[in-house]
């Protein structure tokens, strides 16, 4: 980090000695899904919560959360929330209502849902420490956010709390914004590089499915399942890099 974080971290440190407190520094920078793994590794606990960059609990986030995961018996639990920008002023008051994709379907969090697309957002989770040895590694092709809630959504409860739980600050210097690559904007968008950024994007996701596809403690009817989003995912690939192809040699 090159914006004074390290500083930060340790001066909230030293004016809490009576916390228990764990500062791992990497040697190098190695991007948001392997840091984040590289932290379970550390995770000694019986939950996981998750507090990502410059993101704001919500007050007693941890209890209510905590509460509603042991009384319905949930692996893990996730809730909405509230974007903002860096100085706290509201963007989107709930990103599951008008931060989703058009192809986004919240009903009820099964693996049958969330192969289609995710809606699970990593701020704001908390699971069963359990759960850390189904999960890692990670794919290096997506967000975590996806493939923990994916592989959780294959061997536990799923549950949503229906509160916001977490300020989520849209900046242009996070490294994970709470904007997509839209159906809309590929179809009547000018910008001429949006094509290509969606064609890589697609081309991560198909990489991205091989490695879930790879798990190898997963049941065969969901391999299936993610064998059929692989072909399709592939079909469009090779679609989307045939159309790119006549563009270019158009132009």
């Amino acid at each position: 980090s090159t914006d004074g974080s390290e500083e930060i971290i340790q001066t909230f440190i030293n004016n809490h000695g009576d916390r228990e407190i764990k500062y791992i520094k990497n040697e190098k920078n190695l991007g948001l899904a392997k840091n984040f793994e590289k932290g379970l590794q550390f995770v000694s606990g019986q939950y996981v919560a998750v507090c990502d960059s410059d993101d704001v609990w919500f007050s007693k986030k941890l209890e209510k959360e905590l509460n509603f995961l042991k009384k319905g018996n949930f692996g893990m639990i996730y809730s909405d929330l509230v974007v903002v920008d860096e100085n706290l002023k509201t963007i989107k008051k709930s990103f599951l209502k008008s931060g989703l994709s058009f192809f986004s379907n919240q009903k009820n969090d099964t693996f049958w849902e969330l192969i289609n697309d995710n809606h699970i957002t990593a701020p704001t989770i908390l699971f069963k420490v359990e759960l850390k040895e189904k999960i890692v590694p990670f794919s290096k092709y997506g967000l975590q956010d996806y493939w923990i809630a994916l592989l959780a959504s294959m061997c536990t409860k799923i549950g949503f709390f229906s509160q916001p739980t977490v300020y989520y600050r849209q900046h242009s210097n996070n490294m994970v914004g709470a904007s997509k690559l839209s159906f809309f904007k590929l179809v009547f968008g000018k910008d001429e590089k949006f094509f290509q950024k969606h064609l890589q994007m697609k081309k991560n996701n198909l990489m991205f499915l091989y490695d879930l596809q790879n798990v190898e403690w997963i049941e065969e009817k969901y391999r299936r399942s993610i064998s059929r989003k692989i072909e399709k995912t592939r079909l469009l690939v090779e679609n989307l890099s045939q159309f790119e192809e006549k563009n270019s040699k158009s132009a």
